[in-house]
Formats: C-alpha cells, sequence, structure tokens
C-alpha cells in the first residue's frame, strides 16, 4: 500500500514533469544558414539579430495550436502564406504606416489550427510574381524563406522560443535578401494533456487521503 511518502514522491514527480514540459520551447528551427537583418529592410530593420534562411520551422511537442499573425510587407508582389489548409495574401505594399514597424503585439490570429504531431509545420508561399509553391528550405538561390525566433515582446532571441518570424523573399528584382515581401509570425501554445492532469490530480487526491488517515 502506497505510503504518504510515495505518494508525495509521485505528486512531486509529476509537477515536475508537467513544470518541464511546460517550460521547452514548442517551436524549434533547424538546418539553414544565419541571415542578418539588413537596414533596408523597412519592416524589420527596427529588430537586432539574425533570422534562419532556408531552415525548417517545427514544433517539438504534440498538440500545438498554432496561431498565426500579419506584420506588414514591402513588396511589388501580391505575396500568399498558406499554412493549415489556411491561407492569407498580404494586405499593403509598403511596410505598415509607410515606414518601420514596431512589433505589433497580439490580436487577432488571422487563423489558428491544431497540430497533433510534434514536426515541421507545413507553410508555404506563392505569388503574383513566380510561378509553383516555395517551400521552407528551398534551395533556389533567389526565392526564400527565413525564420527567426521572436520574444513576447517582439525582439529577436538567439535561443528558441514559442514565437517564431516568418518572412519571404520573393526574388522580385533579384537576390536582395532583405526578406520583408511577407512579414508574419506564429505563435505556439500546447494542449493541456488530460492523461496527465488526471495522473496529478489523482496522486494529490491519494496523498490527502493517506494524510487523513494518519491524522
Amino acid at each position: 500500500m502506497p505510503t504518504t511518502r510515495h505518494l508525495l514522491t509521485a505528486a512531486l514527480l509529476l509537477a515536475a514533469g508537467v513544470s518541464t514540459s511546460q517550460a521547452a520551447a514548442l517551436l524549434q528551427i533547424s538546418g539553414g544558414t544565419d541571415l542578418a537583418i539588413p537596414s533596408s529592410n523597412d519592416v524589420l530593420h527596427p529588430l537586432d539579430g539574425n533570422t534562419r534562411n532556408r531552415g525548417i520551422l517545427s514544433t517539438t511537442a504534440d498538440n500545438v495550436t498554432l496561431e498565426f499573425f500579419y506584420w506588414g510587407s514591402e513588396s511589388g508582389y501580391r505575396n500568399t502564406l498558406h499554412a493549415g489548409g489556411f491561407s492569407h495574401t498580404e494586405i499593403d505594399n509598403v511596410a505598415i504606416g509607410g515606414g518601420p514597424v514596431a512589433f505589433p503585439g497580439f490580436g487577432s490570429p488571422l487563423f489558428s489550427y491544431a497540430q497533433a504531431g510534434a514536426g515541421a509545420i507545413q507553410l508555404s508561399f506563392t505569388s503574383s510574381g513566380f510561378s509553383g509553391t516555395l517551400l521552407p528550405g528551398s534551395p533556389d538561390l533567389i526565392k526564400s524563406i527565413a525564420f527567426g525566433y521572436l520574444t513576447a515582446a517582439g525582439k529577436l532571441s538567439a535561443t528558441p522560443t514559442d514565437i517564431a518570424l516568418i518572412t519571404l523573399d520573393d526574388g522580385g528584382a533579384g537576390p536582395d535578401d532583405n526578406h520583408d515581401d511577407y512579414v508574419g509570425f506564429v505563435r505556439a501554445t500546447a494542449v493541456p494533456a488530460p492523461a496527465a492532469a488526471w495522473l496529478f490530480g489523482s496522486a494529490l487526491l491519494g496523498l490527502a487521503a493517506a494524510i487523513r488517515k494518519r491524522g
């Protein structure tokens, strides 16, 4: 029969497991090469740091909700982001406000969906300026997608976070590497696991019962 100490140990282990899973970053950028944001990038140049060009953006856990947001653009083409069966076409051909923009904060997402299994996020771009579909990790030397980790305050981070910048260079006038032809970001949120919550609650109830009997 479980002792109070056993029940307490089980509860603490479950709590530690839940805490660790919540603390781990839900997004990961793998592969690719670092790409500095140049001062000529009218949408993003207030940021200080690098993005990861031709990398892959993935979730690190099962059952993650992904919310997609729009930041701005400076392009002559109409570029469209596709993800999870949804799509969004840029709404302005210059950066919001006609100049540098600050992180817009979280309003209503463009769209959101749940990704059941950990792994690569299936997103892509199409455009009025190039034929076909551009995917992350594309070897194309002109058109490419770059990602970056963002903090909740909208600053680029060198370590993984739950928010990722999504930027496109559509190669309209050549390989300018501005990556401001479409700029958005995605926020990942973990869906609570019912099984873990049930086990944790059961352990606490057992612990409370044992303490009452001993009291």
